[in-house]
């Protein structure tokens, strides 16, 4: 009898949200994004810090698992604390999918427009109206889009111009080897890393927090451990740190640089979204003189 109730009543649930969300479509009612680019060039001028959420931070603060992160209620409270701060000198990113979709390629297209059928009242409700907020998918710059030629080669000007000449710190999962065999930070000054669980990360939030701090003077911080990463970013905004929240930028550059047509493995790394998560032991001098601590 129980059963039924909570069937039906999710039934009905799920009814009223569909009502929402074509009203909400409707009257155009979205958050407002700035576009991949235009985001990039601000954080760049102002050296903002970056927390971005997608669809798998909010999944969690909806009380779902995550891919490799599985529920937290801390850390559900985390992320909604950062959705509605308001910190001048953070950006916090969401997808730039409520109004146009003239970028992406149809596959994309389709799922962006599923996403926010689904979850827009969601959005909405987690984010501060007419506040300006950046573009999350500015790291997925080549996979999703319609153009892999022009967009991709403008991103990674950008993004180049981000680290250039600068010491950075790389906070990322085992396996994720963010930049490894490719030339992504060949214009960076030097590259140091703190290497965390390729899953559950937050699990270890407070010891990878004290850990970062502790090495991160004078460093940009890029920052690779999925929805934990929007909370650090957060949370060393708030010390005077620039933390970004990169994502799977490495991962697309990859793609980019295969000329790949659909998500694939990326040899020696942890590929998610590829299912490719056992990755073998690197022995690599360069690489191992990186890593200043393993957590």
């Amino acid at each position: 009898m129980i059963n039924l109730i909570t069937r039906i009543y999710n039934k009905v649930l799920k009814i009223i949200f569909q009502f929402l969300n074509r009203f909400l479509i409707y009257f155009k009612i979205h958050p407002k994004v700035l576009d991949s680019h235009a985001s990039l060039q601000v954080i760049i001028d102002k050296k903002m810090s970056v927390s971005r959420f997608g669809n798998g931070e909010l999944d969690i603060i909806l009380g779902q698992h995550e891919g490799f992160q599985k529920y937290d209620k801390r850390l559900k409270e985390r992320l909604v604390e950062v959705l509605k701060s308001d910190t001048k000198n953070l950006a916090v990113s969401i997808p730039d999918v409520f109004h146009d979709h003239s970028r992406l390629n149809d596959r994309a297209s389709k799922y962006w427009t599923r996403q926010v059928a689904h979850y827009l009242y969601h959005w909405n409700k987690f984010t501060i109206k007419d506040k300006l907020y950046y573009d999350s998918l500015m790291t997925r710059f080549y996979m999703d889009l319609s153009d892999k030629v022009e967009f991709p080669k403008k991103s990674l000007q950008l993004f180049k111009m981000l680290w250039n000449d600068r010491d950075i710190l790389i906070v990322e999962g085992k396996g994720t080897r963010l930049g490894y065999g490719n030339d992504l930070f060949d214009n960076c000054k030097s590259i140091e890393r703190i290497l965390c669980p390729a899953e559950n990360a937050f699990s270890r939030y407070d010891e990878i927090l004290v850990t970062t701090k502790k090495y991160a003077a004078d460093k940009l911080i890029l920052i690779a451990l999925g929805a934990t990463a929007s909370v650090l970013a957060y949370d060393l905004s708030n010390g005077n740190f620039q933390a970004i929240d990169i994502g799977h930028l490495d991962i697309e550059y990859e793609w980019y640089k295969m000329g790949a047509t659909k998500k694939q493995a990326v040899p020696n790394k942890y590929v998610d979204e590829a299912n490719h998560r056992k990755v073998e032991e690197l022995l690599d001098e360069t690489y191992l003189k990186q890593i200043i601590f393993k957590l």
